[in-house]
């Protein structure tokens, strides 16, 4: 017995060195589809006897019924999807539990705004789903109003744009559309041409599906892979979550469950991919996955029941 009980020390302890040897994870933030809240969660144990992922006290309520929130690239805003539509807050705010003041930003997606690389830019498309709109910083932390100028660069596609995300490195910006041949990618040198010179500069990905959906589109940081979600109205084969290279159109599935992956999010560095999805077949709840790309390691990061955790989003590392 006191050896069974001296293992089993050994191996808690080992556990825990391991734990404190892996490298720090940025946290996440995702939404509570049941409780239309915002919420922010540790991606990693955080020390030998620290605690691991917890679903944490609701930062926003009043979210709209996709409970989306986007965390710039430096941690410091997250523009938030509420009822009344769009605002950006200072996290900082959110965290400390305050009434919190926020600015309202007038995009007509419903779906996805985007930032720009360093946050210096935020990102969304018009009601026709042709028009890109740019805001700067200044639109939203009330540095210079004056300096507040909306940039449009019309873009054009036979359908109607949507869920665009800009890579981290500023290279590209990647949409879906609302027939089956998406997604779409825009590469940004072409906000450098003359007025316009971007409007027919958008490229199809080449992608190994036929006839499905593509949703939630995500860019690697370094914008040379693509990673989205496949409807359902392929083969079922084809439903899961896939990243495609930009390049040679080479694919790889990234779960390996079958518990309709979606709301994909890389991390930071690209080793590691977040994404929303049912723990069990029988569960009526999201719960949250990680998958570690380099090992091909996949885990349930987050699961509570009658907390259905939706669109996660990798905050700053």
């Amino acid at each position: 017995m006191w050896l069974l009980l001296g293992l089993m020390l050994a191996l808690l302890v080992w556990i825990g060195f391991w734990r404190m040897a892996l490298p720090p994870l940025p946290e996440i933030a995702f939404g509570d589809g049941r409780a239309f809240t915002l919420h922010i969660t540790p991606a990693g144990c955080e020390s030998l006897l620290g605690g691991c992922p917890h679903v944490g006290a609701a930062l926003a309520d009043d979210l709209y019924s996709l409970v989306v929130s986007q965390w710039s690239p430096d941690g410091d805003f997250m523009a938030v999807h509420e009822s009344a539509g769009w605002r950006v807050y200072r996290t900082a705010c959110l965290r400390s539990g305050g009434d919190c003041p926020s600015v309202p930003l007038d995009f007509a997606d419903e779906m996805r705004l985007t930032w720009g690389p360093d946050g210096s830019l935020l990102a969304g498309l018009d009601a026709n789903g042709q028009q890109l709109i740019v805001l700067p910083r200044a639109c939203w932390d009330g540095s210079s109003p004056t300096a507040c100028q909306t940039i449009t660069i019309p873009v054009v596609a036979a359908q109607l744009l949507s869920q665009l995300h800009w890579s981290a490195d500023g290279s590209r910006i990647v949409f879906t559309d609302f027939s089956l041949s998406g997604p779409y990618l825009l590469d940004t040198a072409c906000f450098d041409l003359p007025r316009g010179g971007c409007l027919y500069q958008l490229a199809r990905v080449r992608i190994p599906f036929n006839g499905t959906q593509i949703l939630w589109p995500s860019l690697s940081p370094d914008g040379s892979q693509v990673m989205f979600s496949t409807g359902t109205l392929s083969t079922a084969s084809d439903i899961g979550l896939f990243i495609v290279n930009i390049e040679d159109a080479s694919t790889r599935q990234v779960n390996q469950r079958g518990n309709s992956p979606f709301m994909a999010d890389w991390s930071p560095d690209g080793r590691y991919v977040v994404y929303s999805g049912f723990a069990r077949p029988t569960d009526g709840d999201l719960s949250l996955f990680l998958v570690d790309l380099a090992r091909g390691i996949e885990a349930v990061l987050l699961r509570q029941p009658g907390t259905s955790m939706q669109f996660p989003d990798w905050g700053s590392s």
